[in-house]
């Protein structure tokens, strides 16, 4: 009777406890929550499953296979994402291009889900896609092209093409909210807010279409905070001769407006042709651009190789480099494969060597104007060459020296003796370079100019005065002034400042706009 007594009670204690109100709640609470879970993934698969959107004026179509929600709901995951959009017509009197893409799969992270259906808005932390394909069409005609297309510049008529999409975003406080949601007819609404963002994209190749040129020889990697290092405003601008005539692609030049990099990484471009840099700005102390085989390395105390500038086989525009950490700017300007300018910057104990080189090789009738400054910081010596190597036998070269508080022996002008010098009447121009103190600064400056001239005169060798260089030709002029500074230095900094100005007088860069940067005006003007 016991036994029997104590298997009754052990069935009732069970009984007892299943009908309990915990764990009824319980039972109820998981019931709810995976009806809720079918509900909301089967809501969400009908509402979204073929959907449009409007965002910037640009109409978006997404279609997906498959949506399925985690069992935490924090996860949405999208598989065989199939989406197309509209690009702006990049000029030339084109329609607009639409693009198709499809990847296998979307999953966005740490978000929640009863936000997006309460106030349309999902609040994510990150999201990553999987490798992507695209294509492209204009007009009723569809290309498939390999590499795909994607637009990454802030300028409409430049695409980027990578092989294939393979990328990664990383967000935080990514925001997206859709409007208009609850009436089927009408297209929604999108607007995207994140404080940051984080995408690399990876392009191999070159290629075309129908006459627009587009550049993927290098590594991008974009990020919208100031964490990372990020390459903006990508360009390649083939000249109208090059369109009409469909030179190779040695004859394209390529633009970078921005590259910023404002973390310790290293940026690398791999460039092979025409190179343009509007802006090049560093936090960190490494950033390296390679061309055509040739590095050159921008670092803590080395701003241009010594040797290889001059040898770039094409045109170079360099209109500003700046390491914030070591509190260096550069800014210089070479417009013509005949004029090549190596300026040399090594900022150690306040010493600085300046080494200004212009050719004029298979130039004829080109007026030219050019000046160099330098600033000191401090009362160390210095030595400043001027090389001068003008291969028109009607020029002259003088040198004018005054030196302030200095001693004479800190101040080196060195004459190239490998060219003959010599004097033209109309020769009023010249080469000058002065040096004062001011409270401890050392200033000085060299200036150039190319002008009219006639007979040449006799041979006017080691004038300590001035310094002239005469073409037979019409008394035009041109400025490119360059100046180099150097600040005060950090305890742990070898690089000063280094500026740099080019500005128009006449003629001459109206005259290479004309013959060499025909098209290319528009680069410029940001």
């Amino acid at each position: 009777m016991v036994r029997h007594a104590g298997k009754l009670s052990l069935k009732k204690w069970i009984f007892s406890l299943l009908i309990s109100p915990g764990l009824l709640f319980l039972f109820a609470y998981t019931t709810l929550y995976i009806a809720i879970h079918f509900f909301l993934t089967a809501y969400i698969k009908v509402k979204y499953s073929d959907s449009s959107f409007l965002a910037d004026n640009k109409k978006y179509i997404f279609q997906f296979e498959d949506i399925s929600i985690n069992l935490w709901m924090n996860e949405l995951r999208i598989k065989n994402c199939s989406f197309s959009f509209e690009l702006p017509s990049s000029g030339y009197s084109q329609p607009p291009i639409q693009v198709y893409g499809k990847t296998p799969e979307v999953k966005l992270h740490d978000f929640t889900l009863f936000s997006l259906l309460h106030d349309q808005t999902i609040s994510i932390h990150s999201f990553t896609v999987a490798k992507t394909q695209l294509a492209f069409s204009k007009s009723q005609e569809t290309r498939s092209i390999e590499p795909a297309a994607v637009n990454v510049s802030s300028l409409p008529q430049f695409y980027f093409f990578p092989d294939s999409l393979s990328f990664s975003f990383a967000a935080e406080n990514l925001r997206i909210r859709f409007s208009n949601l609850e009436h089927a007819d009408d297209r929604p609404k999108v607007s995207i807010d994140a404080s940051e963002i984080f995408a690399e994209v990876f392009p191999t190749t070159w290629h075309s279409f129908d006459n627009h040129f587009f550049l993927s020889s290098g590594n991008a990697t974009y990020q919208h905070s100031n964490r990372t290092f990020a390459l903006k405003n990508i360009e390649l601008l083939p000249n109208q001769e090059t369109l009409q005539n469909k030179y190779p692609i040695e004859e394209f030049h390529i633009s970078l407006k921005s590259i910023e990099l404002c973390e310790t990484n290293p940026i690398e471009l791999f460039l092979s042709h025409g190179i343009m840099a509007r802006s090049i700005n560093a936090r960190g102390l490494n950033v390296k651009i390679k061309a055509n085989w040739q590095d050159y390395v921008i670092s803590n105390d080395v701003l241009l190789p010594n040797e290889a500038f001059q040898k770039l086989p094409f045109d170079v525009a360099i209109d500003s480099i700046n390491i914030y950490d070591s509190e260096v700017s550069y800014l210089v300007s070479c417009r013509t494969k005949q004029i090549d300018k190596h300026i040399r910057f090594s900022g150690i104990n306040a010493s600085l060597t300046d080494i200004y080189k212009v050719n004029f090789n298979g130039i004829k009738n080109l007026p030219c104007h050019f000046s160099a400054s330098c600033l000191l910081m401090g009362q160390t010596p210095f030595e400043v060459q001027a090389t001068l190597p003008l291969l028109h036998p009607h020029f002259n070269v003088h040198f004018h020296g005054k030196i302030g508080e200095l001693p004479a022996s800190s101040l080196k002008l060195i004459a190239n003796p490998k060219y003959a010098f010599t004097a033209t009447r109309q020769s009023v121009d010249h080469i000058a370079f002065d040096v004062n103190i001011n409270n401890g600064t050392a200033m000085g400056w060299i200036n150039a100019i190319c002008r009219g001239g006639e007979e040449p005169l006799n041979s006017l060798p080691n004038l300590p005065a001035t310094c002239s260089m005469t073409q037979n030709q019409a008394a035009k002029r041109t400025t490119t002034q360059l100046a180099l500074a150097k600040s005060k230095f950090a305890k742990t900094s070898k690089a000063g400042i280094i500026q740099a100005r080019y500005s128009e007088q006449q003629g001459f860069l109206q005259f290479m706009w004309e013959t060499i940067w025909s098209g290319l005006s528009q680069i410029f003007t940001a």
